[in-house]
């Protein structure tokens, strides 16, 4: 009886084992981190200007610009819900990011509306980003239109979107340009 309670302990033991090594190796696959997403800049398609943000009004208001290369923030496109999320460590001076919103808040006139950065914690953001097979920023967003670009200082521009319909015939204001953009891995 000895010998078979024995066989019976080392059976169970060896099966035991078995599992927790299964289990084991289960949870390493599924705890596995998802690789990183590679930061690039978001660049003009005709002026080489890269997207940028500063803190412009009364320290409330991040709005996002255009610069040039060496003020260009770099920034993740999320895979999921396709949000813009720029590095703003130059701009607040620690590590931190913050999603791009296409707001309804009046920009050059009732037709250009603001581009600022959003809030990641109360869901204010705009989705819908992607970049297409020939690198070019696209936006599924009903009513989406496009991009301009306002002169706002000596080598910036304010980034401003409109409505698709809206000031169709009429002309830009004479600062601004209609503006697209491009997927840039470095700033060259």
């Amino acid at each position: 009886m000895i010998p078979s309670l024995l066989t019976f302990s080392l059976l169970s033991l060896l099966s035991l084992l078995s599992l927790l090594s299964l289990l084991s190796l289960l949870s390493l696959s599924t705890a596995a981190p998802a690789p990183p997403q590679q930061d690039y800049y978001l660049k003009t398609i005709t002026n080489d200007l890269y997207l940028s943000s500063s803190i412009t009004y009364d320290g409330h208001i991040n709005y996002v610009l255009l610069t040039n290369s060496s003020l260009a923030q770099p920034l993740t496109l999320s895979t999921g819900d396709g949000a813009i999320n720029l590095d703003t460590s130059n701009v607040i001076g620690a590590s931190s990011h913050a999603p791009v919103l296409l707001s309804t808040n009046e920009g050059i006139n009732s037709v250009y509306k603001q581009v600022i950065l959003g809030d990641e914690k109360s869901g204010n953001y705009t989705t819908g980003f992607r970049i297409s097979a020939d690198g070019g920023l696209t936006l599924a967003m009903e009513g989406f239109g496009g991009f301009v670009g306002c002169t706002a200082a000596k080598g910036v521009k304010q980034v401003y979107w409109f409505a698709a319909g809206e000031g169709e015939g009429e002309e830009l204001p004479v600062t601004c340009e209609e503006i697209g953009f491009v997927r840039a891995w470095d700033l060259t």
